[in-house]
């Protein structure tokens, strides 16, 4: 993943080096604590930058928008591709952070406006400080059945696959599985 447009320059020569087959693009530019970026910065540095790499062979995702409400998430994701005028890209990429299942279909169902696979690299619930392992063992199978049923959304990654001390750990102190890691891999 390009995070942001730091060193992108070298962007084609590290993905040659790594054997990369693919690039995300930037994390979360819609939102000041990550990649921050403007639709219009990020169009003109994806233009010449990560479009290019289409002829090379690698397959290309879109910078990857949160569920924010506009000017954020997929109302961010207009703009860039309003503004990325002959931008190659193969894959929407997203990331949702939210209350509930049916936010969370309402999101995935939102963004199949643009007719791409979609590779929902990140999700989980909104209000992980307090969520317990028993709210995320409820949510993850409901989460997973939808995305394996759902033709639109080509990949997918819960983001929990570690050890934080928090209910959406998927991995224990001692490295074994959680119940909600035996969910996952199930």
């Amino acid at each position: 993943m390009q995070w942001n447009a730091d060193g992108i320059a070298s962007l084609a020569a590290n993905a040659k080096v790594a054997n990369a087959v693919g690039i995300l693009a930037f994390n979360e530019p819609d939102i000041s604590s990550q990649a921050n970026m403007t639709p219009e910065d990020a169009a003109s540095y994806y233009l010449q930058y990560i479009s290019p790499l289409s002829a090379q062979g690698f397959k290309l995702a879109t910078p990857a928008v949160t569920n924010g409400g506009p000017p954020t998430g997929l109302a961010w994701l207009d703009a860039f591709l309003a503004a990325c005028t002959g931008c190659a890209y193969d894959y929407i990429a997203l990331h949702w952070y939210g209350g509930w299942i049916d936010d969370f279909t309402e999101f995935i169902e939102s963004a199949k406006k643009y007719n791409k696979p979609i590779h929902l690299t990140e999700f989980g619930l909104s209000w992980d400080a307090q969520a317990q392992a028993s709210d995320y063992e409820e949510f993850l199978p409901l989460a997973l059945s939808y995305l394996d049923s759902e033709p639109a959304v080509a990949k997918y990654a819960f983001f929990g696959a570690f050890h934080s001390g928090t209910g959406k750990d998927m991995i224990a102190a001692n490295g074994t599985l959680t119940a909600l890691g035996q969910i996952y891999i199930s």
